[in-house]
């Protein structure tokens, strides 16, 4: 179960997706910009999801990396909280708990900043497993 609520997206776009990240052998390749991002953060989070199933955790960790240096100040309230929450769970499929923890409270305080607060309890409840 994942703690961030996602949409289901096509499979084939993230196929398409997948196969420029291949074709290209960068992540900052197939980022947008960061508005384009900013508007579209739970595809590219999903994404990232489907980049840790099909190729690496470490890759998709790297890519929310990316993904918060793009949006820096710029980000909606929220957003990074989203790609942190996105970075605890990848730590915990990796069996990593103390950069899931760490990454788990840095969104809960993301969250809490942004005034979502039962984002925050779910990103909590990370730190509890």
């Amino acid at each position: 179960m994942r703690a961030i609520e996602l949409i289901a997206y096509d499979e084939s776009e993230f196929e398409l997706l997948l196969s420029k990240f291949m074709e290209l052998g960068s992540l900052e390749a197939i980022l947008p910009s960061a508005e384009q991002l900013s508007s579209h953060i739970r595809f590219y989070v999903e994404f990232a999801f489907h980049l840790a199933e099909r190729v690496d955790c470490r890759i998709a960790i790297e890519m929310c990396d990316l993904m918060g240096l793009a949006l820096g100040e710029t980000a909606k309230p929220g957003d990074l909280g989203i790609i942190l929450l996105a970075q605890a769970q990848l730590y915990d499929k990796l069996h990593v708990p103390m950069s899931r923890d760490l990454y788990a409270v840095e969104a809960a305080q993301e969250f809490i900043r942004s005034g979502r607060y039962r984002a925050a309890q779910t990103a909590l409840q990370l730190v509890a497993a």
